[in-house]
């Protein structure tokens, strides 16, 4: 018989697809297409949501389902609460990386130049090659050192196990040279005139490829680097995965603006210098190399401490899973333009505004994604007022060798088992929260 130009939708659930309790696709709902009815059954294709499944089925005619036409799909599609996938989406089928970038500096707060203790990027990765092999170990990168993560990670806990190890790695080599030296947090830093001035041109020439921006604003040019008497540092998220087709990574790289730009803006508050962003790591910056797409918003503050770092990393991957398979703009409300000055502002009040405008599906987010995993019956009431206040406020972050376990008399968890290391692992039940 052939295939009848339809999809198959319940119109008794609100959903794509339902069926009678007592079926094997009872607890499954998604977009079939291609269905056709033969003898005494319904067959198809269906791709299940939120896990974007393709699943073979077919169905017995006894069962409770609907054809519906193609034409009426999207009447159906405005009845579901997309809330109710929100946090159990799955992760997208992609993985995950980033290189981290960080400033030392000595007694008196200056900056120690990362080419005068790090070897290059090349001789750093020397006999370097596939998962695990020691792909962290760090460079320099101008004036701050950088290094990566070994690629093809989906677990965000070994993901932070190699930040870890790269931070460590970066620190020793510092010590080493200058005993004094210690890590900041601070995105940028000001360099000193005669530094500037002795330095070879190859340590301060500004970046590599000139990043895009899904807001089509160009670059700033600095014609003359040794001009620019400021260096900036930052920590970009990587997504590897291939596009499905006809899909950009536009409407992904605005809702990562949109939720998580705010997320950073309102728990980095006092971290983050706008110095930066008038330079580089404005809203809608990203790069894209054969992986995926490199979201390069954020800065090195988010290296403060650990779970931030989880956590920011963490809502963004939901985040692009909810862009690329649901309906974005029907789950967070924020103006482009608005969420736009706020990043290259930093505007602190703004972001916590827009979050609590969207407070119901922040709240979804993370009681979803973190509900079982936590010491918390509901999340929300713990995480977001620790994204409200701001990390400082539950945290010192100043020392990084301690929150990060840098030291080498003390020991890192593997899958960043420490207490306070991860979302997961996040203590703050002292503090008081309000039920309503």
């Amino acid at each position: 018989m052939p295939k009848a130009k339809t999809n198959l939708v319940s119109d008794t659930m609100g959903s794509y697809i339902a069926f009678q309790p007592g079926s094997r696709f009872a607890n499954r709902c998604g977009m079939v297409k291609d269905v056709y009815v033969s003898g005494h059954k319904a067959y198809g294709v269906m791709i299940e949501l939120p896990n974007m499944f393709r699943l073979n089925f077919e169905v017995p005619r006894t069962e409770k389902v609907t054809l519906m036409p193609k034409t009426k799909v999207d009447l159906a599609l405005k009845k579901i609460n997309l809330l109710s996938y929100i946090g159990s989406i799955s992760y997208g089928g992609f993985t995950i990386g980033t290189d981290p970038e960080l400033f030392v500096v000595d007694e008196h707060n200056v900056v120690i130049p990362a080419f005068t203790f790090l070897p290059t990027k090349k001789k750093a990765h020397e006999g370097i090659s596939g998962m695990g092999n020691r792909a962290y170990m760090p460079y320099w990168d101008g004036f701050q050192g950088e290094w990566n993560t070994s690629p093809g990670y989906s677990c965000l806990g070994y993901l932070t196990d190699q930040v870890h190890h790269g931070m460590q790695e970066l620190y020793k080599a510092a010590r080493e040279k200058f005993p004094k030296a210690r890590l900041t947090t601070a995105c940028v830093v000001e360099i000193p005139e005669k530094m500037m001035k002795d330095a070879d041109f190859e340590f301060v020439q500004l970046g590599c490829a000139p990043s895009l921006n899904v807001y089509n604003v160009d670059p700033i040019e600095v014609p003359d680097a040794r001009d620019l008497h400021i260096r900036f540092a930052g920590c970009h998220l990587h997504f590897g995965s291939t596009l499905r087709q006809g899909e950009t990574w536009d409407v992904s790289i605005k809702a990562l603006d949109s939720v998580i730009g705010m997320v950073m803006t309102s728990l980095l508050a006092g971290l983050e210098d706008p110095r930066r962003r008038h330079f580089y790591g404005k809203a809608g910056e990203y790069r894209l190399p054969k992986h995926g797409f490199e979201y390069r918003v954020p800065s090195s503050a988010l290296l403060c401490h650990p779970t931030v770092f989880h956590l920011c990393f963490d809502l963004a991957r939901v985040v692009v899973s909810i862009a690329r398979y649901l309906d974005f703009d029907r789950v967070w409300e924020a103006k482009e333009e608005e969420v736009v000055e706020i990043i290259n502002n930093v505007d602190v009040k703004g972001a916590r505004r827009i979050l609590r405008k969207n407070k119901s599906t922040l709240e979804a987010i993370l009681n979803k994604k973190y509900t079982g995993y936590t010491m918390y019956s509901y999340p929300h009431k713990k995480i977001v007022p620790f994204i409200m206040g701001g990390i400082t406020e539950f945290f010192n972050v100043k020392d990084m060798v301690k929150t990060w376990y840098l030291d080498p008399s003390t020991r890192w968890a593997t899958h960043s088992g420490n207490s306070n290391c991860t979302v997961d692992k996040l203590d703050i039940s002292w503090f008081k929260h309000e039920d309503n």
